[in-house]
């Protein structure tokens, strides 16, 4: 055979293989994604899980709110012990959870600290920026529910004494529905944050909707 046709030949065949080998490269990456992704899915349930949790809190607390406003209203002692005694087991609850995740949010911003100075890559660099706002905001929450908290724990005496004043009342008013935009927030901010996820782990199911 001529060296012509050798040469021919072997161009025919790289142009061949070269579509190919990017087809299979390409083909890697997606598996790759995929693969990814649904190791992922868990922690998606437990996103979602954390909506939920976040809705039930907002709902208990305004139904505190109410049954408390309630009680005011037709002076009802009983129930409004009743709703005192809820409002305190929500906060200590709610104490409890926000101080846990603001353990988890300064974690996973050390985690993400360390992978950032590990691979330099800017991935990594734009989710530590979003960890360590996590853990900021985290930090915001915790430090305003304290705040009510300990305002509300000043006011309690004089209810229990019965000796609150309206001045009095319409300060533990105000602090509930602080407290309430605080937890709507939160459940807003949950939503956002689940369906955000949410998308991206369906493009990395799906590449083609990207």
């Amino acid at each position: 055979m001529r060296q012509k046709d050798l040469l021919t030949r072997a161009a025919l065949t790289l142009a061949l293989a070269v579509p190919a080998a990017g087809a299979n490269a390409q083909a890697i990456q997606q598996e790759t994604q995929v693969a990814e992704a649904r190791r992922e899915m868990p922690f998606q349930n437990v996103e979602w899980r954390d909506v939920r949790d976040e809705r039930n809190d907002l709902h208990d607390l305004r139904s505190i709110r109410d049954q408390w406003n309630r009680a005011v209203a037709t002076r009802d002692r009983v129930q409004e012990r009743v709703a005192d005694r809820r409002l305190r087991d929500w906060l200590q609850r709610e104490l409890r959870e926000d101080r846990g995740e603001l353990r988890e949010a300064r974690k996973e911003a050390r985690e993400a600290r360390a992978e950032a100075r590990r691979t330099g890559l800017r991935d990594d660099r734009r989710d530590l920026r979003v960890d360590q706002h996590d853990a900021a905001r985290a930090a915001a929450d915790l430090r305003v529910t304290r705040r009510i908290t300990r305002e509300l724990r000043e006011l309690q005496p004089h209810f229990d004494r019965q000796t609150a004043t309206t001045a009095l009342y319409a300060r533990k008013r105000r602090a509930l529905e602080r407290l309430i935009r605080l937890a709507s927030d939160e459940h807003e901010m949950a939503q956002r944050e689940a369906q955000e996820d949410r998308e991206e782990y369906l493009e990395d199911l799906d590449p083609r909707r990207t």
